[in-house]
């Protein structure tokens, strides 16, 4: 019989989904989350509120100081289907173009996946 495993709460979802960004996609060490989400404990929860509506991947890119490519945004949509299959089918109508493209039109996703609300 499989263990029942509990979903992750919403912004416990988006955490677990930056740190293996880092990890897997930019070989970057995972506790840059955890000093990020260290500093957000300070801030209100406005501001906090407001920070999750940032994509997952791209709070991993600041935090590696790096801009991904083509072939690391397909790497996340993979990620996300392993972690939150929910979350890559939430995945906006627009991003189906292509990091790159966005990168190229200097467009940012500027709403966070469905799934990472600010629950």
């Amino acid at each position: 019989m499989s263990q029942y495993t509990p979903p992750m709460d919403d912004r416990s979802l988006f955490w677990a989904v930056v740190e293996a960004t880092l990890s897997e996609i930019f070989h970057d060490d995972p506790a840059l989350a955890q000093r990020l989400k260290d500093e957000l404990s300070d801030a209100s929860e406005s501001e906090r509120s407001l920070f999750f509506h940032a994509e997952p991947l791209e709070v991993a890119a600041d935090l590696s100081g790096v801009t991904p490519t083509e072939s690391q945004f397909l790497l996340y949509r993979c990620l996300l289907g392993r972690l939150a299959p929910e979350a890559k089918l939430a995945l906006r109508a627009d991003m189906a173009d292509g990091w790159s493209a966005r990168v190229a039109r200097n467009q940012a996703p500027a709403e966070q996946l469905t799934l990472f609300g600010s629950g």
